[in-house]
């Protein structure tokens, strides 16, 4: 373990952790140490609450927000190896997805500050009723105060930054948890906005076990913004009542492949889609649809880009699919795939697993009701199935309770609009696979999928509150014209 690793420490307000336990985060690879951090305790997210709002009482104008957030960006580019490091070790990604993940945090980070920028109202004349003439109101984007931030284990990097960024650009404070399984980015993160001018009490981050309920419990936060499953979001949207959240709570994405898609490349866009964050995404391709006419070309075609991937050792640069985020995890979806072939479906390529990595799996005929088909897999798996109508394809893909992203592959522009209206998901991409994102769109589902927007101009506006000004101009005979 190197010195740098051993020396991550909470950090709050300026402050070290009540607790003198150190949580050991292991290489999620090789099983080994990878870095020691202090555990935070229940009376270290009181006291990061209290800082959080002692601090909104000393705010920051928005060209000071907009600079620390462009400086913390710059020095995560400049220090892009570090923090590369540590998704490998941390979160199992594979050197080139990590590389991508620091390259897209530094751009939503960027993003973010913009949006600082942007904080606009609107100016309304009241003539519009005749009780308002010679009346106006403006309206105001204020911070909604302190935020809670919790964050998954997938993208330690990228969805802190989608969290914290706009929050810190809308003028927020912040209390980040992330997950024990990978708390060093946060931290990292934390530390350079503490170097870039960001004052103390504006970000917190607090790890450690049972946490969730001190941060329900203390209604001096006023937002919550959360990754993670539906059971817990759930849980915790009735836990903190009328307060305001934001919930990204998973998906099931599906795929159409219709008869006049680029079939080869769309099997190539799927597979990688699916298979290179081990299946551990949100939008990670899920079901395949894809037409009669074009099943074998796919087929064939999706089975050639799967054994093709290599599946190893994150920090090779040669892996295309590192492991999962734990032994248990890759248990747990080694376990749905052998029963999804117990009741009925055919395992094509795949199905095997040794410690936390598990092998790129294609499954046809999943029965409909098994969880590997209407559930979330969270894993390096995917299910084909064909069809002969477009739209009874895109009504099978809503038979879920998720709806996050979706896709439907086709050369034609009404197909395309015609199944995209159809399908009940907050994002529908046309000739590209489901796991496809920029920083800046907007970013979040329906049904079970969540409620909200992410992206940093859309997570400004959840994370900020209107206000209205009505002015009336008291008539005292003075003559001012």
């Amino acid at each position: 373990m190197t010195d740098s690793a051993r020396d991550r420490r909470t950090y709050l307000a300026g402050g070290a952790s009540t607790s003198s336990t150190l949580l050991v985060v292991h290489d999620k690879y090789s099983g080994e140490p990878a870095y020691e951090v202090p555990v935070a305790t229940p009376e270290d997210v009181r006291n990061a609450v209290a800082a959080a709002t002692e601090a909104l009482a000393h705010p920051l104008p928005a060209h000071e927000r907009y600079d620390v957030l462009m400086r913390v960006a710059a020095e995560v580019e400049q220090d892009a190896d570090t923090y590369v490091a540590a998704l490998v070790a941390e979160g199992g990604k594979p050197l080139k997805a990590s590389r991508a993940e620091v390259a897209r945090s530094v751009e939503t980070l960027r993003w973010s500050a913009e949006e600082a920028k942007r904080l606009t109202g609107e100016f309304i004349p009241l003539d519009a009723s005749p009780i308002g003439v010679g009346r106006y109101a403006v309206t105001l984007r204020e911070p909604v105060g302190v935020v809670a931030a919790i964050t998954p284990t997938n993208s330690p990097l990228n969805l802190v930054a989608h969290k914290v960024g706009p929050a810190i650009a809308a003028g927020n404070t912040v209390v980040l948890k992330p997950p024990q399984a990978t708390p060093v980015c946060s931290m990292l993160l934390r530390d350079a906005f503490a170097r870039c001018g960001l004052p103390a009490g504006y970000l917190s981050v607090v790890a450690g076990p049972g946490l969730g309920d001190a941060l329900q419990e203390d209604d001096r936060i006023d937002f919550y913004n959360f990754t993670g499953s539906v059971e817990v979001g759930a849980q915790l949207r009735s836990a903190v009542g009328l307060r305001g959240s934001l919930l990204e709570l998973g998906g099931n994405s599906p795929v159409i492949i219709h008869k006049d898609a680029a079939v080869k490349e769309a099997a190539r866009a799927c597979a990688s889609k699916a298979f290179l964050a081990a299946g551990q995404a949100c939008t990670s391709v899920q079901r395949i649809y894809v037409h009669a006419d074009v099943e074998d070309v796919f087929m064939e075609a999706l089975v050639e880009a799967t054994h093709g991937m290599v599946v190893g050792d994150p920090a090779d640069e040669s892996t295309d699919v590192g492991p999962m985020i734990s032994r248990r995890e890759a248990e747990r979806v080694t376990a749905l795939i052998q029963s999804a072939v117990e009741d009925g479906a055919e395992l094509v390529v795949g199905g095997r697993h040794e410690g936390a990595t598990v092998w790129p799996t294609i499954l046809r005929n999943v029965p409909h009701s098994h969880e590997a088909y209407c559930g979330e897999i969270f894993g390096p798996a995917v299910v084909v199935e064909t069809y002969t109508d477009v739209l009874q394809a895109a009504d099978a893909a809503n038979d879920t309770p998720f709806g996050l992203h979706s896709a439907v592959f086709t050369r034609s522009l009404r197909v395309a609009f015609e199944v995209g209206k159809r399908l009940r998901t907050g994002g529908v991409m046309v000739n590209e696979a489901s796991q496809w994102r920029t920083e800046f769109m907007p970013f979040g589902g329906v049904k079970s999928s969540g409620i909200g927007r992410e992206g940093p101009k859309y997570a400004v506006q959840e994370m900020t509150v209107m206000k209205v000004i009505a002015l009336a101009f008291p008539d005292d005979g003075d003559e001012v014209l």
